[in-house]
């Protein structure tokens, strides 16, 4: 087809569409006006019958007719139907009306099924005065019927309320029409019109406007066709000409240019092209070297082979990588069997099975994300490689092949795994952990109480005094697993690492054998970080005292600071890191070092290289605990037989001035207290003990197993001093969500959490208040006296 006439078709179709359009707009306008229309007459009707039902209602009493006839003859939905008889009589619109009842007093004004469902709806809908839908009949003619309701009203009652009230004469006569209430559904007032009738009259008005319609659109097709030639295709004639020409070689050849608009925009990039032609020789060579440029410039590795898989281009990247000193050793070849004839795990790999051959035997791009290379020296290395079949003239004429040597990225990414298991061992070790603290908070609560119970036995007292230790050291031990998963830190101020570690000279000196030499070197202007002190200390012995433990014999221990930068690449090699300002300490020791099948294992909970009995393998894992709240990175080296190297990047502070740490108050005895205190804990022993503490304290206690329950409690006490909750509990609240919302209630209210494990319910914007005072499980009736007694002090 010419573009003249597609140009003519497009238009003509552009202006169909909109015809059709129009019509379909206005034909939903009419049909919306008519029902419009519709429903108005419908109100009209039922203004008339209320109308009428007040006129009876008043007549009613007065007239001389006999009782049964008189019943008759002034009821409303009589005298509605003898109306709608009368006009179906004489109208052929089909129209009907009717006030009918789910419980006629005569059995013409019974509703049908479209006038149940109505009577239905009112009843779910009572505020609705009317409804107007479509709908059709057992013989499948469609209506659409209008719905009013008639509700109940006091003079109503007079017939249809009770039965013993109603006229003598029309009590059994009528005998399903009493009992009504006072605003109950008694009557629908329904009018049905056969859709035909409105769609009929919408045609023929639409039928009516079209034709003027249709007009108009002929009228502007022709102008704009006349348009179209003039303007477009008699200048695309001429242009196609001298295409033509320039195709036969007539680089002469020109398209006049009148105007400024497109097409002649048009003919003047022809005129240019064809001037520009004659160049177009060199040019093209000169574009074939800048492909060539940028292949040898490319770090990645490209060659390309042809329907036979032998090699017909390399670039340098991709002879570097596979170890070939010239091209000439590819260019010809089959490659497969040279670089991709084995797999990972040493079988063949066939080349029906290679995805580089089905590039170009079957013409379907591939990709693999892992695979290896084979190198011209033998050796393998990791590969991402694609492949793409090269098309001429439609037909695969070979494939071209970009690949890249993914090592640095595969130690990368295991980086990142062991990083992420490192994680999910933290998970597991902190809620074991939390469980742990719960058993032992119940077996030291106990034994308190037990060692009271036992004191004038000397024997069982110490009995209960031995399983007291053993507990306290479970406990510890829980501190420790608690230290290697917990998120966040306390006392977070910015401290200078130079000035902790000369207030730890003495305790390190005192921490390593004689034989150990101990060497600090300590860097000038080093930076100040944000960190826990005390978890900075307690990390730096455990460093310390692994380092003593793997220099039995002696050896030298170093401790050294540093100012560091760590940029992108370095972010790069170990992605678990980022970029930017970092305080290093570095503790590094010449003793047996650390085979690398168990480094990157050092930091996981009871893993240890001692001897079994010489630890508890959870030192390291305090320390990286420690590191990584305070958002650092750590980083072990070793080599057995030389030595061991532990480096820390703490964050650069931004505080200028180091921040004094206030001394803590001993304080002694237990403090006491009669307020009302809210205890929430699922763990029921532990809520017991709490209850039990308290109490023996003087304080008042409410008890709750779940922050639902408990937010019931708060509710229905009159007053509540302090609320006291764990902070991980099931049921979808935890302590803080409990705590934010139990003081929007009651702002007064004093707040004490605990908890022994805070990763799973870490504090959102606005909650840190509540952790800051976190209390730590398991906990001693002592401590539990003062931090309550402080926290309701303010």
């Amino acid at each position: 087809m010419r573009l003249q006439s597609k140009l003519l078709l497009s238009f003509g179709s552009v202006l169909i569409a909109a015809f059709i359009l129009v019509e379909i707009i206005g034909y939903q306008q009419t049909h919306e006006k008519m029902l419009a229309g519709l429903r108005q007459d419908a109100r009209e009707i039922r203004a008339i019958l209320m109308a009428t039902r007040r006129v009876y209602q008043h007549q009613f009493v007065d007239s001389g007719l006999p009782l049964n006839e008189k019943t008759l003859g002034f009821l409303p939905a009589h005298a509605l139907r003898r109306i709608s008889d009368d006009f179906r009589n004489w109208s052929s619109s089909g129209l009907s009306f009717n006030n009918v009842s789910d419980r006629p007093r005569n059995p013409k004004n019974q509703a049908d099924a479209i006038e149940l469902e109505a009577m239905d709806w009112f009843r779910d809908h009572p505020k609705q005065k009317e409804r107007l839908i479509p709908f059709t009949d057992q013989q499948g003619q469609s209506y659409y019927h209008f719905s009013s309701p008639i509700w109940i009203e006091e003079y109503c009652l007079k017939c249809h309320g009770d039965k013993d009230a109603a006229p003598e004469t029309i009590r059994e006569t009528y005998a399903t029409s009493y009992n009504y209430q006072l605003g109950d559904l008694r009557d629908l007032m329904s009018i049905k019109l056969p859709a035909h009738f409105i769609e009929d009259e919408v045609l023929a008005q639409r039928l009516n406007e079209m034709w003027g319609h249709l007009l108009a659109f002929a009228l502007a097709f022709g102008f704009g066709a006349w348009l179209l030639r003039r303007l477009v295709i008699q200048r695309l004639t001429l242009l196609q000409s001298a295409v033509g020409d320039l195709a036969k070689g007539d680089y002469a050849t020109r398209v006049p240019v009148q105007g400024r608009d497109e097409l002649c925009e048009l003919a003047s990039a022809f005129n240019t092209m064809a001037e520009q032609r004659q160049q177009a020789e060199s040019l093209r060579q000169e574009s074939e070297q800048q492909v060539r440029d940028l292949l040898d410039s490319t770090a990645e590795a490209i060659y390309g082979v042809d329907n036979e898989g032998r090699c017909t281009l390399t670039n340098p990247a991709c002879l570097q990588m596979l170890g070939y000193p010239d091209a000439g050793e590819l260019i010809g070849k089959a490659l497969h069997p040279l670089i991709h004839h084995t797999k990972a795990d040493g079988t063949p790999h066939p080349l029906d099975e290679c995805l580089i051959d089905k590039a170009w035997r079957d013409g379907q791009a591939t990709h693999t994300a892992e695979d290896i290379f084979w190198r011209s020296d033998g050796s393998s290395f990791p590969v991402e490689f694609s492949a793409y079949p090269i098309r001429r003239d439609g037909e695969v004429v070979g494939a071209v092949v970009t690949f890249l040597d993914i090592t640095e990225r595969l130690q990368n990414e295991e980086s990142l795994r062991r990083a992420q298991k490192m994680e999910a061992v933290g998970q597991l070790t902190g809620g074991i952990a939390h469980d742990f603290n719960n058993l032992l908070g119940i077996m030291l609560g106990n034994l308190d109480f037990l060692q009271r119970l036992v004191a004038d036995d000397e024997k069982a007292s110490k009995r209960v005094q031995t399983t007291t230790k053993a507990a306290l050291r479970a406990t510890d031990l829980t501190k420790q697993l608690l230290g290697f998963s917990r998120r966040e830190s306390k006392n977070i101020t910015a401290t200078d690492l130079n000035q902790v570690i000369r207030g730890m000279k003495n305790l390190i000196a005192r921490s390593v054998t004689p034989e150990v030499e101990v060497e600090v070197q300590l860097a000038e202007g080093l930076w100040l970080t944000e960190i826990d002190r005390g978890d900075l200390q307690d990390a730096l012995l455990n460093l310390v005292l692994n380092a003593r433990d793997a220099m039995p014999n002696g050896g030298k221990l170093t401790i050294e600071t540093a100012n560091r930068v760590l940029d992108a690449i370095y972010e790069e090699q170990n992605p678990i890191a980022d970029q930017g300002d970092y305080v290093q300490l570095a503790v590094s020791d010449n003793g047996s070092g650390i085979p690398a099948e168990a480094l990157e294992h050092i930091f996981e909970p009871f893993f240890t290289t001692k001897p079994e009995g010489k630890g508890t393998g959870l030192g390291m894992s305090m320390v990286y605990g420690f590191t990584q709240r305070s958002k650092g990175y750590i980083k072990a080296y070793s080599e057995p037989g030389i030595g061991t190297t532990v480096r820390l990047y703490l964050p650069r502070s931004g505080d200028q001035v180091q921040e004094s740490t206030r001394p803590t108050d001993k304080k002694t005895g237990l403090p006491r207290g009669n307020e009302v205190i809210l205890i929430v804990d699922d763990e029921a022993d532990l809520l017991e003990l709490a209850k039990d503490h308290l109490e023996t304290l003087g304080y008042h206690t409410i008890v709750a197993e779940n922050g639902k329950q408990a937010l019931q409690k708060l509710a229905e006490a009159e007053h509540i001093d302090l609320l006291f909750s764990d902070v991980v509990m099931p049921g979808g609240i935890n302590g803080y969500e409990l705590a934010e919302q139990a003081t929007t209630k009651r702002p007064e209210l004093k707040v004490l959490l605990t908890s022994g494990f805070t990763k799973k319910a870490i504090a959102k914007n606005g909650q840190a208040q509540f952790s800051a005072t976190l209390l730590n499980k398991p906990y001693s009736k002592a401590e539990l006296a003062w931090r309550v007694r402080e926290t309701l002090d303010g």
